[in-house]
């Protein structure tokens, strides 16, 4: 694009909208981010470089144009890297530091060269890069004339997209490498284009500092090569997802065959604060197809909007969508699924393993409010727990929404536990958990040997309350296999159930019966 805003003309290719003033010639200047500056109306098209982005502050200098309407003044600039200069060098004006985000504002949809690859790596570095917005400022994204106003104007509203070069795939398109720098996305498109890069994240490093992934934030079609851990985003620092009511965040087809297909925090903290939407779709790795903090971090999650993670899969290893060291969704007042999820190992959905910071357990939490809901359907591990497999800790899975219990439909391992699987720890607890559909053969939980629906091997106590359990089945019809706990499969400690419903629970082994099965509902070993 090329586009020139006068003070009382647009002129686009050879098409001129004036106002009502008596003045209409074209003056324009020049910034100094480009190559030069004087004071009056700007340019956004100088010497063939288009103004791909703007910075708004108080300060009249460097070309500025002020805003209509507004107490602020545009700057327009040719690169990311001179838009982060400009930062620098304002930053007691604009301000910038630990406290105070610059918003680098884009105007146009644009392919980031190698040369322009953006590196915040001073102290005060503390970027917001984002849209330009729908109306009210001079340079806006995607503009269109308004005759009434003479000036750049839009009204679509669209989002940029940020791509990288075709060749350029030896680094990440912004990189955060000081322990007081931040970087801050929000309404604003990545697109990898699905260029495969030999980086660790292949849109966002931080290797310090913090990252804050916030509303309106899509980032799909990303690569990473078969050494590199995440796919679009890597980040050894914690990082936190954000959004507002009426916000959307998405990961889409963001793929690495090592760890974590859109993220890798690598033994940092990941917490989601969702208010609006978070989703994930078809986003694949080795491990934690979706998400992987590794064994040393943790998950939480806060949740009074919709998390909705479809088609994740971990193609190597465990945690079709998720590996984290610890999972936490308390307090759950909004809605959380997982659908068609799986893993070549443990963990369908979900897989928890120990890790440095709950060195005794690895606890997995998820308890909804009254208006909460949350939903395992299809997902399948070829080994263990075809929706959550926990290594060493406590489970604890709870639905005070009396209307609507936690499900699991149609979850499957080959092994143990066909929707929760946990290998050792002191407790589970299991209320308002529904299995399978009351009717409905084809929505039961399957396992391959024990626990159609869950295998617990609490050292502790292992306590169902108000479940229900229909079409669970432990065992194939033609292998030898001994089975055992057609729903639940419990190797150790008490067990108490309260209030539950089994429905057309069973086990199966071979017609041959060389192998043998216990319990078509339960098989619990004290």
């Amino acid at each position: 694009y090329s586009y020139y805003v006068v003070e009382t003309q647009v002129t686009r290719d050879g098409k001129t909208v004036t106002n009502d003033s008596n003045e209409n010639t074209q003056r324009t200047i020049k910034d100094t981010y480009f190559t030069t500056y004087s004071h009056g109306d700007q340019i956004i098209s100088i010497d063939n470089t288009v103004a791909i982005c703007k910075i708004e502050d108080r300060y009249s200098g460097d070309g500025g144009k002020k805003a209509d309407g507004r107490d602020v003044y545009e700057h327009p600039f040719g690169t990311l890297q001179r838009a982060v200069e400009y930062a620098r060098s304002h930053k007691s004006i604009l301000p910038m530091d630990s406290t105070h985000s610059v918003s680098i504002q884009m105007l146009v949809d644009y392919v980031i060269p190698s040369g322009d690859k953006v590196e915040l790596n001073q102290e005060d570095d503390n970027i917001t890069i984002t849209t330009a917005a729908k109306s009210g400022g001079v340079y806006n994204f995607m503009p269109t004339f308004t005759e009434a106003e003479g000036r750049l104007s839009t009204d679509s509203g669209e989002t940029a997209i940020l791509r990288r070069e075709s060749g350029f795939i030896n680094a990440p398109l912004f990189t955060v490498n000081n322990a007081n720098a931040a970087l801050t996305t929000k309404n604003i498109i990545f697109d990898g284009a699905e260029i495969t890069t030999s980086t660790r994240g292949s849109i966002i490093y931080a290797g310090n500092g913090s990252l804050t992934i916030a509303g309106d934030t899509t980032v799909r079609n990303t690569r990473s090569s078969a050494s590199e851990n995440g796919g679009a985003i890597y980040a050894p620092v914690p990082v936190e997802f954000t959004t507002e009511e009426g916000e959307t965040i998405l990961f889409e087809n963001c793929t690495t065959n090592k760890e974590g297909g859109a993220i890798e925090t690598d033994q940092h903290k990941l917490t989601i604060n969702n208010k609006g939407t978070l989703r994930a779709k078809d986003c694949k790795a080795t491990y934690g197809g979706f998400i992987c903090t590794d064994t040393g971090g943790d998950l939480e999650i806060n949740n009074s909007g919709t998390i909705e993670v479809t088609g994740c899969e971990a193609t190597n290893n465990s945690g079709g969508a998720i590996w984290t060291g610890s999972f936490s969704a308390a307090n759950n007042s909004g809605s959380i699924s997982f659908t068609n999820c799986k893993a070549k190992e443990g963990g369908g959905a979900i897989y928890v393993n120990k890790n440095n910071t709950h060195p005794a357990s690895s606890p997995f939490t998820l308890t909804n409010t009254a208006t909460g809901t949350a939903s395992f359907t299809n997902c399948s591990a070829t080994k263990d727990g075809g929706a959550i497999r926990v290594t060493n800790g406590i489970v604890t899975i709870t639905s005070a929404n009396t209307g609507s219990p936690i499900t699991f439909e149609n979850c499957t391992s080959s092994n143990e536990g066909g929707a929760i699987y946990q290998e050792a720890g002191s407790n589970m607890t299991l209320t308002n958990v529904t299995f399978g559909q009351e009717g409905a053969l084809a929505y039961g939980c399957f396992a391959g040997l024990e626990g159609g629906s869950v295998y617990s091997n609490a050292s502790s106590t292992t306590t169902l309350t108000e479940c229900n359990f229909y079409y669970s089945v432990a065992g194939y019809t033609n292998k030898t296999y001994d089975t055992h706990g057609g729903a639940v499969f419990c190797n150790a400690g008490a067990f108490t159930i309260l209030g539950c419903a089994f429905d057309h629970c069973s086990v199966y082994t071979s017609t041959d019966k060389s192998g043998h099965g216990n319990g078509g509902a339960v098989n619990a070993i004290g």
